[in-house]
C-alpha cells in the first residue's frame, strides 16, 4: 500500500485578506534596516511576524547583501576565539 504524501495547503484569498496592509512608514523602515537587522528584530519593531517581514522584503526584492554577511563573519570570528 503506497504511503500518502503530506500536502501543503495553498494560500487562499480569504487568508490574504486578513493581513494588515503595509504603510509607507513600515515599508521605509523595512528598506532602511533590512540589511542591518534580522527579520525577527524588524518584525518585533513593526508588530509583524517574521514571515510577513520576509515576504514583504521578497516582494520588494530586498537582499541582505554585504553588510549582513560581514556581520555574520564577525560573529563567527568571535566564537572561534
Amino acid at each position: 500500500m503506497p504511503m500518502k504524501r503530506a500536502t501543503r495547503k495553498k494560500a487562499t484569498k480569504k487568508r490574504a485578506a486578513l493581513a494588515k496592509p503595509w504603510s509607507s512608514t513600515e515599508v521605509g523602515y523595512l528598506k532602511k534596516f533590512f540589511k542591518a537587522k534580522t527579520a525577527r528584530q524588524i518584525g518585533t519593531s513593526l508588530g509583524r511576524t517574521i514571515n510577513a517581514v520576509r515576504a514583504k522584503a521578497a516582494s520588494l526584492k530586498l537582499k541582505k547583501g554585504v553588510a549582513r554577511k560581514a556581520a555574520g563573519k564577525k560573529a563567527i570570528r568571535r566564537r572561534l576565539r
